[in-house]
């Protein structure tokens, strides 16, 4: 008896085949019974989840809850040799470098025009630098008549 219930949980667990389908509902897992989106989010969570696929994402893409996901991540783990908090960081994905449009020249800078610009921006800076320690004056001003 014990060799027959041993053999039916592991074909139940182990394998996923269920020698008792009354037992099976849809998208839930009873008796060990895993369904067939489940099985398919196993065999392709690590794919994914390298291609930097967050759990909502996968979990979307299989018709799945998130915590179907989340229940499994333990699994998933355990099959591939890594740890569960592994799969809950998200990978990143390569950053592409910028490539300026072909086709568009860049605007020509008219040098003197350019200096006549940054001169006019220094002296507005400068301006308001006088203005800031006009302001802090007057404010130490009034803090010292005040201590007095």
């Amino acid at each position: 008896m014990f060799l027959r219930l041993t053999f039916l949980v592991f074909c139940d667990i182990i394998l996923g085949v269920s020698l008792f389908p009354e037992f099976y509902r849809k998208g839930v897992y009873v008796m060990g019974k895993v369904n067939e989106r489940t099985l398919r989010m196993r065999n392709e969570f690590m794919c994914l989840h390298s291609q930097g696929a967050t759990i909502a994402e996968i979990a979307k893409e299989f018709g799945l809850s998130v915590s179907v996901v989340y229940k499994d991540l333990d699994f998933i783990a355990n099959a591939n040799g890594v740890t569960r908090e592994s799969l809950l960081q998200r990978v990143h994905k390569e950053h592409a470098p910028f490539e300026r449009t072909p086709g568009k020249p860049l605007p020509e800078v008219d040098p003197e025009s350019f200096n006549a610009h940054c001169d006019a921006a220094i002296a507005e800076v400068d301006g308001l630098r006088k203005e800031i320690r006009v302001i802090i004056a007057k404010n130490e001003e009034f803090l010292n008549e005040e201590d007095e």
